[in-house]
């Protein structure tokens, strides 16, 4: 049975949120176990605690084109990059400190985290770690995007990608993704927006930390004044969101 997981070391990270703009620093320190992933916002007087759990998040409209979570006390917006790293780095306790309202964008993929949980050390712990099993096939539709979760013995991710944009044709991968695969082929996609899109998103208040350095701004002819690391990056960042 596999062991559950924590860090070694205290690290950390800052750095502004793609959305909001807000500048924060960000601490990872080891946790017990059976504590799971906890973020305390240590800007806030008490220091409330946010446990990474489908009953912490927080839906749209508000909380659109972003994964975030919360309670009565606090918030936290866009947590999706480094849950991913968390994830496929295998760690199951983790207390992490920030002192505003967004997780840092850095340069728009999870690399960063990956790299600063990575020289942290990642340790086993002394207790089994819970694993869910998908038994059955759930589906869900909204508009024309769908996604299905079949069960299967590996974690295999299927994706197609199609925008209506000449440099965004239709894009599939699919990936078995594990702890190497997801550092080499998926860490380092970053996030991206349409350039007909850019103004109306931070008209809404959106992507007010965003930049050509960590955010992929595709037009007409291709991105714009940044290179991308992946031909089929996007989908790949699709993937990691």
């Amino acid at each position: 049975m596999e062991k559950q997981k924590t860090i070694v070391n205290q690290v950390t990270l800052k750095g502004a949120g793609i959305h909001t703009g807000n500048k924060a620093n960000l601490t990872f320190k080891p946790a017990e176990v059976d504590s799971g992933v906890t973020f305390i916002r240590t800007d806030i007087p008490g220091s409330p605690r946010i446990k990474a759990d489908v009953r912490s998040l927080l839906l749209a409209p508000r909380f659109s084109r972003r994964s975030s979570i919360g309670n009565d006390q606090a918030e936290l917006q866009t947590v999706e990059h480094l849950m991913a790293a968390l994830s496929c780095l295998g760690i199951d306790n983790i207390d992490i400190q920030i002192d505003n309202n967004e997780v840092p964008g850095l340069d728009g993929s999870a690399i960063n985290f990956v790299e600063a949980l990575e020289k942290a050390v990642i340790a086993h712990q002394d207790a089994p770690r819970y694993v869910y099993t998908v038994r059955e096939p759930i589906c869900f539709q909204e508009g024309l995007s769908s996604i299905a979760i079949l069960p299967d013995k590996e974690f295999k991710v299927s994706y197609t990608l199609n925008y209506d944009h000449p440099m965004l044709a239709a894009q599939f991968l699919e990936i078995t993704v594990n702890t190497e695969s997801f550092k080499t082929a998926l860490a380092s996609a970053r996030t991206f927006c349409l350039e007909s899109e850019a103004s109306e998103l931070q008209n809404q208040g959106l992507d007010l930390g965003a930049n050509y350095e960590n955010t992929l701004v595709v037009g007409k002819t291709g991105v714009i004044k940044n290179n991308i690391r992946f031909n089929d990056e996007y989908v790949r960042h699709k993937i990691l969101d």
